[in-house]
Protein backbone atom coordinates (compact mmCIF):
# COMPACT_ATOMS: atom_id res chain seq x y z
CA UNK A 1 0.00 0.00 0.00
CA UNK A 2 2.38 2.33 -1.19
CA UNK A 3 1.35 6.39 -1.97
CA UNK A 4 2.67 8.45 -4.73
CA UNK A 5 3.53 11.71 -2.71
CA UNK A 6 5.70 13.65 -5.19
CA UNK A 7 3.25 14.48 -8.23
CA UNK A 8 3.33 13.28 -11.66
CA UNK A 9 6.99 12.60 -12.42
CA UNK A 10 6.64 13.12 -16.22
CA UNK A 11 9.10 14.44 -19.40
CA UNK A 12 10.09 18.15 -18.84
CA UNK A 13 9.70 20.31 -21.62
CA UNK A 14 12.02 22.43 -22.47
CA UNK A 15 12.78 24.90 -25.71
CA UNK A 16 15.67 23.67 -27.61
CA UNK A 17 17.59 26.57 -28.81
CA UNK A 18 20.69 25.39 -30.70
CA UNK A 19 18.96 25.61 -33.65
CA UNK A 20 17.95 29.14 -33.58
CA UNK A 21 21.13 30.11 -32.89
CA UNK A 22 22.70 28.22 -35.88
CA UNK A 23 20.22 29.94 -37.73
CA UNK A 24 20.77 33.43 -36.59
CA UNK A 25 24.47 32.69 -37.03
CA UNK A 26 23.30 31.61 -40.76
CA UNK A 27 21.79 34.43 -40.94
CA UNK A 28 24.32 37.29 -39.88
CA UNK A 29 27.30 35.90 -42.13
CA UNK A 30 25.09 36.14 -45.14
CA UNK A 31 24.10 39.97 -43.90
CA UNK A 32 28.25 40.24 -43.50
CA UNK A 33 29.06 38.71 -47.11
CA UNK A 34 25.90 40.78 -49.10
CA UNK A 35 26.63 44.52 -47.16
CA UNK A 36 29.57 45.55 -48.48
CA UNK A 37 28.57 43.87 -52.06
CA UNK A 38 25.76 45.88 -52.23
CA UNK A 39 27.42 49.45 -51.06
CA UNK A 40 26.89 51.43 -54.46
CA UNK A 41 27.33 54.83 -54.93
CA UNK A 42 26.10 57.75 -57.15
CA UNK A 43 28.74 58.80 -59.70
CA UNK A 44 28.20 63.01 -59.48
CA UNK A 45 30.44 66.09 -60.54
CA UNK A 46 31.20 67.40 -57.65
CA UNK A 47 32.34 71.19 -58.73
CA UNK A 48 35.93 71.80 -56.87
CA UNK A 49 36.58 73.84 -54.10
CA UNK A 50 38.28 77.16 -55.23
CA UNK A 51 40.04 79.33 -52.28
CA UNK A 52 39.29 82.86 -51.85
CA UNK A 53 40.77 85.00 -49.54
CA UNK A 54 38.14 86.89 -47.49
CA UNK A 55 38.28 90.35 -47.66
CA UNK A 56 40.87 92.73 -46.21
CA UNK A 57 39.03 94.73 -43.15
CA UNK A 58 37.76 97.82 -44.11
CA UNK A 59 38.91 100.59 -42.17
CA UNK A 60 36.06 101.10 -40.33
CA UNK A 61 36.34 97.73 -38.63
CA UNK A 62 40.26 97.92 -38.68
CA UNK A 63 41.51 98.01 -34.94
CA UNK A 64 43.54 100.75 -33.85
CA UNK A 65 47.03 99.86 -32.33
CA UNK A 66 48.94 102.07 -30.46
CA UNK A 67 52.04 101.36 -29.58
CA UNK A 68 54.71 102.87 -26.89
CA UNK A 69 58.05 101.60 -27.48
CA UNK A 70 61.10 101.69 -25.11
CA UNK A 71 62.66 105.00 -26.02
CA UNK A 72 58.75 106.90 -25.72
CA UNK A 73 58.64 106.95 -29.57
CA UNK A 74 54.61 106.46 -30.41
CA UNK A 75 53.39 104.32 -33.41
CA UNK A 76 49.90 104.12 -34.30
CA UNK A 77 48.97 101.18 -36.88
CA UNK A 78 52.74 101.31 -37.65
CA UNK A 79 52.75 104.85 -38.12
CA UNK A 80 55.23 106.91 -36.15
CA UNK A 81 53.70 109.55 -34.09
CA UNK A 82 55.23 112.00 -32.24
CA UNK A 83 53.75 112.48 -28.35
CA UNK A 84 52.55 116.41 -29.08
CA UNK A 85 50.77 115.34 -32.27
CA UNK A 86 48.71 112.46 -30.58
CA UNK A 87 45.92 114.05 -29.36
CA UNK A 88 45.23 115.54 -32.99
CA UNK A 89 46.01 112.13 -34.76
CA UNK A 90 43.91 110.33 -32.22
CA UNK A 91 40.80 112.77 -33.23
CA UNK A 92 41.34 112.24 -36.84
CA UNK A 93 41.27 108.84 -36.79
CA UNK A 94 38.34 108.48 -34.72
CA UNK A 95 36.53 110.96 -36.26
CA UNK A 96 34.67 108.83 -38.62
CA UNK A 97 34.76 105.85 -36.73
CA UNK A 98 31.52 104.63 -34.63
CA UNK A 99 33.29 102.23 -32.23
CA UNK A 100 35.61 104.72 -30.51
CA UNK A 101 38.53 102.04 -28.82
CA UNK A 102 41.96 101.90 -29.17
CA UNK A 103 44.66 99.31 -27.67
CA UNK A 104 47.59 100.52 -26.28
CA UNK A 105 50.60 98.15 -26.55
CA UNK A 106 53.56 98.95 -23.92
CA UNK A 107 57.00 97.90 -23.91
CA UNK A 108 57.42 96.05 -20.44
CA UNK A 109 60.63 98.23 -19.34
CA UNK A 110 58.48 101.45 -19.62
CA UNK A 111 57.83 103.53 -16.91
CA UNK A 112 53.94 103.18 -15.79
CA UNK A 113 53.43 107.13 -15.47
CA UNK A 114 54.47 107.51 -19.93
CA UNK A 115 51.32 104.63 -20.34
CA UNK A 116 49.20 106.65 -18.37
CA UNK A 117 49.99 109.69 -19.82
CA UNK A 118 49.25 108.36 -23.32
CA UNK A 119 45.48 106.65 -22.16
CA UNK A 120 44.65 110.05 -20.76
CA UNK A 121 45.59 111.81 -24.26
CA UNK A 122 43.35 109.20 -25.86
CA UNK A 123 40.64 109.41 -23.22
CA UNK A 124 40.48 113.44 -24.01
CA UNK A 125 40.75 113.20 -27.79
CA UNK A 126 37.29 111.24 -27.34
CA UNK A 127 38.13 107.52 -27.39
CA UNK A 128 35.31 105.57 -25.36
CA UNK A 129 37.18 102.26 -24.81
CA UNK A 130 40.81 101.93 -24.40
CA UNK A 131 42.17 98.11 -24.10
CA UNK A 132 45.93 97.11 -22.99
CA UNK A 133 47.75 94.65 -25.05
CA UNK A 134 50.09 91.92 -22.90
CA UNK A 135 52.65 90.04 -24.10
CA UNK A 136 52.82 87.05 -23.08
CA UNK A 137 56.01 85.65 -21.33
CA UNK A 138 57.57 82.61 -23.19
CA UNK A 139 57.56 79.28 -20.74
Amino acid sequence: MGMDVGGKKGVKSEINVVPLIDIVLVLLVIFMVIVPLTQKGLDANIPEKTVTAPPPPSDENKPVVLTIRQDSSIDINTEPVARYELAEKVKQIFASKKEKTIFIKADGVLVYGNVVEVMDICRGSGVDTIGLVLQSKPE
